[in-house]
Parts: C-alpha cells; sequence; structure tokens
C-alpha cells in the first residue's frame, strides 16, 4: 500500500475564492435576495392596510352606533308626539321629546 500522501487543498486559495463570490455575483443567490426584500417589503405594506382597514371599521362601527342611537330617539319622539296630539285637557303633561344626540329629554321642553 501506498502511504504517501495525496495533494491537499489550499484554504487560503478556496477562502479568497469564496471571498471574491458575493451574493451579487451569483444570480441565483441575487435573486433570492432580491425576492425575500419584497415579500418583506409587501408584508409591511399589507400590515399598514390591514391597520388602516381596522381605523376605518372603528369608525364605521361608530356612525353605526350613533344612527342607532337617532333612530331610537326618533321613534321615541314619534311616540310621543303621538302621544301628545292626543291630549285633550290642560292640566294633563305632555311626553317630553328627546335630544337626537344623547336621548335625554329636552330641558325647556313644555
Amino acid at each position: 500500500m501506498d502511504n504517501a500522501l495525496k495533494p491537499q487543498p489550499d484554504f487560503a486559495i478556496t477562502s479568497n475564492t469564496s471571498k471574491e463570490l458575493s451574493t451579487d455575483k451569483i444570480p441565483a443567490l441575487n435573486n433570492g435576495a432580491q425576492i425575500l426584500e419584497t415579500i418583506a417589503r409587501l408584508q409591511r405594506q399589507v400590515e399598514g392596510l390591514q391597520r388602516n382597514v381596522e381605523g376605518l371599521e372603528r369608525g364605521i362601527n361608530q356612525r353605526f352606533d350613533q344612527m342607532d342611537v337617532r333612530i331610537a330617539t326618533s321613534e321615541f319622539n314619534n311616540m310621543a308626539r303621538l302621544s301628545n296630539s292626543f291630549i285633550t285637557h290642560n292640566d294633563s303633561s305632555l311626553e317630553p321629546l328627546r335630544r337626537v344626540t344623547d336621548k335625554l329629554a329636552h330641558s325647556e321642553f313644555p
């Protein structure tokens, strides 16, 4: 058997060669890095859009709540007007109308 050493790789040359090869010189690696950057940018944009949509949703829900108050108050006021239209005596009390903004009775109602 031949125990002679075979040629060994020169690690200094290998190290220098690997330093010379950067990701921008290898298209597959460069394109992969660009794809990852694009995906990260898209994720940030989607997160921003989600925050915008959540803000719009809160605003819409608030408007619906305000509409509910207005509709309920309007219904109450219509019933009060109907009830008040049947009053025939001066000593009968009127059903007060409510403010549309907060459903409270008008303080200056007769």
